[in-house]
């Protein structure tokens, strides 16, 4: 009898699977085990962009103390730049997989107008 073969599913990326030992995030009263969901959670809201600083630093404790390391490494290119504001920006815009959104509004053609009137933004 031959052996019979054994086929595996592509691993899911560590981003993506929120092992049991996982500390997670939390904001706004939600936990969060991947960075995917911590940047939609950001990107819907107002909140990380009033303390924006502190809110990266803790991005980054919480990356090293899941051993994220390569991630807390690219937050740390993402912050490096103009300010907190352009690190927390490229942060939820990098991970966060969702239509492009500021301070928690989606941005669109239909919504510009809007804004601009409205002073939303």
């Amino acid at each position: 009898m031959g052996r019979t073969p054994k086929y595996y599913e592509d691993a899911a990326s560590p981003l993506e699977k929120a092992p049991l030992d996982m500390i997670p995030f939390r904001f706004e009263g939600n936990e969060y085990f991947s960075v995917e969901e911590l940047a939609r959670a950001f990107a819907a809201s107002e909140a990380p962009w009033t303390y924006a600083d502190s809110c990266m630093r803790e991005v980054r404790y919480w990356l090293e103390k899941n051993m994220m390391f390569e991630e807390a490494a690219n937050l740390d290119n993402d912050i490096s730049g103009p300010g907190p504001e352009h690190g927390l920006f490229r942060f939820v815009h990098t991970n966060a997989r969702r239509p492009f959104s500021l301070l928690g509004k989606l941005i669109n053609a239909d919504n510009l107008l809007l804004f601009k009137y409205k002073k939303l933004l």
